[in-house]
């Protein structure tokens, strides 16, 4: 009897007295504001709740117009170990090399206002592994001046090319490059541009294209029976003015001599 009383008065008297063991749930847990300590488990956290906006990339910056068309190397002469000129020589694969830095001569002081043909010769001296002399070439129509000045920064500009993946079987060699060369305000559209006479069925087209045959005829109207005006060897670059049916007019050199091709022989 004394053992179920204290048993009773046991369990019932902390009830009684409000007496708590152990703390409270709280009351409403999900509704409390969040702590500086609760911010930090939430990464990348506005103050409004969101995620900050990614930001935006830069503008991709325009390719700059290619104003110095380059065409294929010449191989004019070569020299053997012993010195020798060679009466024929082998071909070599100098473009990859040289194109690139004879195009960037665009950007050279100087050459701004440079329109025309520039003919520039490079010696290449396999045997020192680097370029010898870079000379002008009696094709040059470009002013003088101008041209003196791209002479001038080719020499610069090829001075540190590097050979050494250039396969060669004589010595030294001496390439030509010809090369059309467009103003830079025209190019840009500065400067007013002469208007082709009307022709009916003529439908616009412009821009530059490549000679891909072997030869290509220009001749005086968009016919295969027309007189022809002269010949475009392969890699040539022209100047496309117009369509009429499958044939192209182009400005086919530096003096502005205008003609028609067939339209696959400039690749179109």
């Amino acid at each position: 009897m004394v053992a179920v009383a204290g048993f009773v008065i046991g369990i019932a008297w902390p009830w009684l007295a409000g007496v708590r063991f152990a703390p409270s749930a709280p009351v409403d847990e999900l509704t409390r504001p969040p702590s500086s300590t609760d911010a930090k488990l939430i990464p990348h956290a506005s103050a409004a709740g969101r995620p900050p906006a990614a930001a935006k990339p830069p503008p991709a910056k325009p390719e700059p117009v290619q104003r110095i068309a380059v065409g294929k190397a010449t191989v004019t002469s070569c020299r053997n170990a012993d010195n020798k000129i060679l009466p024929a020589c082998d071909p070599i694969e100098v473009d990859p090399v040289l194109v690139p830095r004879l195009q960037a001569l665009q950007d050279c002081p100087g050459s701004e206002e440079a329109r025309g043909v520039l003919s520039i010769g490079v010696k290449i001296d396999f045997v020192a592994g680097k370029i010898a002399d870079v000379v002008q070439g009696k094709s040059t129509t470009v002013d003088g001046r101008a041209a003196h000045a791209l002479i001038a920064c080719a020499e610069k500009g090829l001075a540190s090319i590097s050979l050494k993946d250039v396969a060669h079987a004589q010595a030294d060699y001496t390439v030509f490059y010809l090369m059309e060369i467009t103003p830079a305000a025209e190019v840009a559209g500065d400067e007013p541009r002469r208007e082709n006479k009307a022709e009916d069925g003529l439908s616009p087209a412009s821009g530059m294209a490549t000679v891909a045959w072997v030869a290509a005829r220009v001749r005086k109207e968009p016919d295969k029976e027309s007189p022809e005006l002269g010949r475009l060897l392969s890699g040539t670059r022209v100047k496309v003015l117009g369509r009429k049916g499958d044939w192209y007019k182009i400005k086919y050199n530096a003096k502005g001599d205008e003609g028609w091709v067939f339209k696959s022989a400039i690749g179109l």
